[in-house]
C-alpha cells in the first residue's frame, strides 16, 4: 500500500493534489523509495505496532508491515523521522494552497451567480426593449418575404426556361419569314414582268383598234340587207305544201347515198382542187335542188 494512501484519511479528499512521484529532496532515505508500495490484498488487515528503539533513535515511532508478504521494518531505514517531518509539512503548505484555491472558487462562484443573475436580468429587459421587439418582428416579415422572394424566383426560373424554347421557336419562325420574304420579292418581280407583257398585249389592241375603218361597218350593212333581199324560189313551194314536198324528197334517193364506182380513166383531184364548202352542194331534206347553189354575199374588196 502507498504511504500517502495510509498517511490519509478517508475524510481527507482535497489531499488528491499530493505529487505521486517522490520529491528529489527526500533522499535516498524516503519512505517511498524503501517501503513496498504494492496494494494490499481484498482479505489483508494493515497491521500497526511500534517500532523498536535504535541506540541512534531517541523518539519511538510506527511502523508498517506485512506479515504476508515480509515487508521490510521502518527501523530499517534512515533519516525517517526527519522523511516524515518534510511530508507533513507539505501536506500542510498543500492544504493551505487548497483552501486559498477553494476560497478562491467558492469566490469566483459567488461572482459568477452575481453575473448571471445580472446577465439574466439584463436579457429580461433586452427581450422587452421596444427596439429589439421592433426588430424582432420586422425580420419575421423580412423572412416572409424572402420565402416569397424564393417561390416568385422559383417561378422566374421555370418561365426563363420556357422562354428558352419560345426563343427557339422564334428563331425558326423568322427564318422561315426570310424565307418567305425572298419567295415574295421573287413574285414580285414575276408580277412586274406579267403587268409589262399584259401593258404590251393592250397596247397591241389598241393599236388593231385603231386601225379600225367605218367602211367595215358599210360592207356588213350591205351584206345584211342582199341576205334580206335574197329570193329562194324552191323554199316558196316547200312553204305552199310541206308534207307534199317531203314525201316526193324521201321518195328519192339523194346522190350522196348512190354507190359509184370509179373508173379507169377516172383520176383523183388533189386536195386543193377538192370543193371547199361553198360549193358543195346541199343534199339533205332541207336543201334547194340540186340545180340551185347557194347564194354567198359579196363582200366588197378594200
Amino acid at each position: 500500500m502507498d504511504l500517502r494512501k495510509f498517511i490519509y484519511t478517508e475524510d481527507d479528499e482535497d489531499l488528491s493534489l499530493l505529487p505521486k512521484e517522490p520529491s528529489p529532496g527526500l533522499g535516498t532515505g524516503s519512505l517511498s523509495v524503501s517501503v513496498n508500495t504494492e496494494p494490499l490484498k481484498a482479505d489483508e488487515e494493515l497491521v500497526i505496532r511500534p517500532a523498536r528503539l535504535s541506540l541512534k533513535d531517541d523518539v519511538p515511532y510506527l511502523t508498517v508491515s506485512n506479515d504476508d508478504e515480509g515487508l521490510l521494518d521502518v527501523l530499517e531505514l534512515k533519516h525517517a523521522t526527519a522523511c516524515h517531518l518534510k511530508i507533513f509539512i507539505v501536506i500542510e503548505k498543500l492544504r493551505g494552497e487548497f483552501d486559498v484555491m477553494k476560497d478562491r472558487e467558492r469566490v469566483r462562484e459567488e461572482e459568477c451567480k452575481e453575473l448571471r443573475a445580472k446577465c439574466e436580468v439584463a436579457m429580461t429587459e433586452f427581450e422587452k426593449n421596444p427596439t429589439v421587439v421592433a426588430l424582432r418582428e420586422k425580420i419575421s416579415t423580412l423572412s416572409t418575404l424572402v420565402k416569397e422572394h424564393k417561390v416568385s424566383l422559383n417561378t422566374i426560373l421555370m418561365e426563363s426556361q420556357k422562354w428558352v424554347g419560345y426563343h427557339q421557336t422564334l428563331l425558326t419562325l423568322e427564318s422561315k419569314v426570310t424565307s418567305l420574304e425572298a419567295k415574295k420579292a421573287s413574285l414580285k418581280a414575276v408580277e412586274v414582268s406579267i403587268r409589262k407583257e399584259v401593258e404590251e398585249l393592250k397596247q397591241d389592241r389598241r393599236d388593231v383598234v385603231n386601225g379600225y375603218r367605218s367602211s367595215y361597218k358599210k360592207d356588213h350593212t350591205w351584206a345584211s340587207n342582199d341576205l334580206a333581199t335574197a329570193t329562194f324560189p324552191w323554199l316558196d313551194e316547200f312553204v305552199a305544201d310541206p308534207p307534199g314536198r317531203i314525201e316526193a324528197l324521201l321518195s328519192k334517193k339523194p346522190p350522196s347515198l348512190q354507190r359509184c364506182s370509179p373508173s379507169r380513166t377516172q383520176v383523183p383531184l388533189p386536195s386543193s382542187q377538192r370543193a371547199t364548202p361553198s360549193l358543195v352542194l346541199v343534199f339533205n331534206p332541207m336543201s334547194p335542188p340540186a340545180d340551185v347553189f347557194v347564194v354567198k354575199p359579196q363582200s366588197t374588196q378594200l
